[in-house]
């Protein structure tokens, strides 16, 4: 078990010594039933290692000591014993040496395989690569689903797997032209045949709940099965839902050029990102500026253009087609301020009940609608009709968020309903009790994070979530990475510090020089934006691109009076 007590190591950031320990009962169960290895590609030889065995055959120089006395005694016996192969020899145990060779093994992650096949194929997983690497043998192993190859046991493709739901394609041409190249083939959880292919299946004990029947196929070998026994449920739990907390926290930020800071036009007291990241918008009572996003603090600051804003609060702010338009609440009255049609107020609000939305556009290049939350409603404003159509949506909102469409989570009558552009979709149950939801949809995929009793969970939807240790004095703004991988954010106690899930740490941008006043974050491009107290602007990149390991600074305005 010490080359099982090594990976360990690796995966600490995955399981904790608990876990850990009861992954090892699984391995130790599964490492006797792996066939010897033997690569044809790159050779294998085998090297001498003393005697295994007794055996009826061999040279002269293996017979045992009493058949070579036996033939000074009893010569006549001997040579009849010899005639009659009766003599017993000393069997030699051999090594297999090789010089390289290569081992795949496919993973299926269908409906078929979650739960505990799941737990079964990670510790199949963790001991072929042990077997692997012992004999010095490259190995490689990917999802049925989508050919990425990895080549070691790395955090990220790990909890990829254990979070991938997806079934294989019908005729598994994503990895067929591959697995010539490799000496020995193994496919978890697929009936796939080629040669020199072992299929590895699972069979449930419908009798004993903790028992598994794992067999090993090969159209050339013996058939090999033997049954699991598995840790009771709540380590099982434990072990896939990865449930410890995440302490680890990074400052090591690198300290910001101040030296490059642009002039802001105004004091703003109104921030936002557009929608496809590429401007910073800023505004007044008055006045509206916008100005083109630096790739980097280093880049040449681009121009800021204005416009003249009638009096009144801003609510959201947009830039489509080199268009910004705003909504505003002046006179008690509901102001659009749109390029694609003549504006009119409204009245069909009320402006004491209006909740301050990061954007009331969907990201379309010409929305049809825009929305608006108030404190127990969703409201769509028909933007193209005269005068703007308004539609309300019942309920208490939970979350809110944008894409193509307008998406939020609703209360009505203590359930939890997703809503779609304005239809009701489906019914949450999972977050029935939570104090605080975020959602967002990336890649048709429902991404949730919620707090229950001052205790927050990660995950996407009907899988299993993953506590998350965010301090009970901090505000969660929501997500910020609009990929597979999962990240939320917030702000420190201390109202100057902004923090990040990221990768199963938590990360710290710089220090802001005066406490937080709005925060503007954009996920589909990664992209947080600060408003200070002494009116400084910073716009961080959190997409952690290029191996980078902390939020860049692309660019940090001030004004100066």
């Amino acid at each position: 078990m010490t080359a099982f007590s090594s990976l360990h190591g690796e995966l600490s950031s995955l399981f904790d010594d608990g876990q850990w320990r009861q992954l090892t009962v699984i391995l130790k169960q599964i490492q006797p039933m792996f066939p010897r290895f033997w690569s044809t590609s790159a050779g294998s030889d085998f090297e001498p290692d003393g005697y295994q065995g007794i055996g009826q055959s061999g040279n002269i120089d293996q017979l045992l000591p009493t058949e070579l006395a036996l033939a000074g005694l009893m010569p006549m016996e001997f040579l009849r014993r010899y005639n009659m192969s009766e003599l017993s020899y000393l069997k030699r145990h051999f090594n297999p040496v090789h010089s390289g060779g290569g081992c795949l093994l496919l993973l299926n992650t269908g409906p078929r395989y979650w739960g505990n096949p799941k737990l079964i194929q990670l510790a199949f997983l963790v001991a072929l690569y042990a077997r692997s690497t012992k004999l010095g043998v490259d190995f490689t192993w990917s999802l049925l689903s989508e050919w990425n190859p990895n080549t070691g046991l790395t955090t990220d493709p790990i909890k990829h797997f254990l979070s991938n739901t997806e079934s294989i394609d019908s005729d598994g041409s994503a990895w067929q032209e591959f697995h010539q190249q490799y000496d020995e083939v193994w496919v978890f959880g697929s009936n796939l045949k080629g040669e020199g292919i072992w299929q590895v299946l699972l069979d449930e004990d419908w009798q004993h709940e903790n028992l598994m029947h794992l067999s090993l196929h090969h159209a050339e070998r013996r058939k090999r099965t033997r049954p699991l026994i598995l840790p009771p449920p709540a380590d099982r739990l434990s072990i896939l839902r990865r449930p410890q907390e995440f302490t680890r926290q990074r400052h090591d930020n690198p300290e910001p050029d101040l030296s490059r800071q642009a002039e802001l036009p105004f004091a703003p007291d109104f921030l936002q990102i557009s929608p496809r990241g590429t401007r910073l918008l800023i505004a007044c009572s008055e006045k509206l500026a916008w100005i083109p996003i630096p790739n980097s603090q280093n880049d040449p600051i681009g121009r800021w253009r204005h416009r003249i804003r009638q009096n009144g609060s801003c609510l959201s702010l947009g830039y489509w087609q080199k268009c910004v338009q705003d909504i505003t609440w002046r006179d008690n009255k509901l102001h659009i301020y749109h390029p694609f049609f003549i504006n009119q107020p409204t009245e069909a609000i009320d402006p004491h009940s209006i909740v301050r939305l990061k954007n009331a556009y969907p990201l379309s290049e010409k929305p049809r609608f825009i929305y608006l939350q108030s404190k127990d409603q969703m409201a769509a404003i028909a933007i193209e009709q005269e005068p703007p159509n308004i539609k309300t949506f019942p309920g208490e909102i939970v979350a809110h968020a944008l894409g193509q469409q307008s998406f939020w989570i609703s209360r009505i009558k203590g359930t939890n309903w997703l809503f779609l552009d304005g239809k009701q979709d489906r019914r949450l149950i999972h977050i029935r009790d939570a104090e605080q939801v975020y959602f967002d949809i990336i890649n048709e995929r429902l991404a949730l994070a919620w707090c229950i009793a001052d205790k927050w969970f990660l995950g996407w939807e009907r899988q299993s979530p993953l506590r998350i240790n965010v301090p009970p004095e901090a505000r969660v703004l929501g997500f910020v990475n609009g990929s597979s991988n999962l990240e939320i954010l917030w702000v420190e106690a201390d109202r100057m510090t902004l923090s990040l899930f990221h990768e199963r740490q938590i990360v710290s941008f710089s220090k802001l020089p005066s406490p937080i006043r709005q925060v503007d974050v954009n996920p589909r491009r990664c992209l947080v934006t600060v408003l200070t107290e002494c009116d400084s602007v910073w716009v961080f990149d959190a997409s952690f691109k290029k191996n980078r390991d902390h939020a860049v600074i692309r660019f940090i305005g001030r004004f100066q009076p």
